[in-house]
């Protein structure tokens, strides 16, 4: 079974640009609700984190959700350093901003659940940059490519789940 990791920027895409909530929106936000319900759908707890900074009502929307996923930062430490290695972060520098960003967390988490007998992908709407050097430009594509993760686009997931669940508002 597939397990989605949902990036912050993906989250804030959807919330403040695509699908603002609003009465026109009511349907999307009904469709998403009820597709945590169907799908594994995981938001891991940095990027809570900074949703909560922005203060916009996105994270208290997304906390109401019964059947998303919060995936705690414990569960993925194991997987730190082999995503340490695979940004190349080496330097105190590095690896403080690293820790301080979500995009680090979201694929220690695909790495955690690849562990647990799930396929996890990480979705995001970053644009893979493989030729960023400093290690906090580097992109999630990039990262999970060096890992053999797999990850797809904000806008790919929303066609594939729309795919899958045409009427899942009901």
């Amino acid at each position: 079974m597939n397990a989605y990791i949902i990036d912050t920027s993906s989250l804030i895409s959807a919330y403040t640009i695509d699908f603002p909530r609003n009465e026109d929106n009511r349907d999307f936000w009904d469709w998403f609700i009820n597709l945590t319900g169907v799908e594994r759908i995981y938001i891991p707890e940095k990027v809570m984190e900074e949703l909560k900074e922005k203060d916009d009502g996105l994270s208290s929307f997304l906390e109401g959700m019964n059947n998303l996923i919060i995936y705690k930062s414990s569960l993925c430490a194991n997987h730190f350093n082999n995503v340490l290695n695979a940004y190349h972060a080496t330097t105190q520098i590095d690896l403080r901003e690293l820790a301080r960003r979500a995009d680090f967390y979201v694929i220690a988490s695909a790495c955690a659940l690849s562990c647990d007998s799930v396929s996890p992908i990480a979705v995001t709407s970053e644009k893979s940059g493989p030729d960023a050097t400093r290690v906090w430009k580097k992109k999630i594509p990039d990262i999970c490519k060096l890992l053999s993760l797999k990850h797809i686009s904000y806008s790919r997931f929303l066609w594939d789940m729309l795919s899958k669940y045409p009427n899942n508002t009901h």
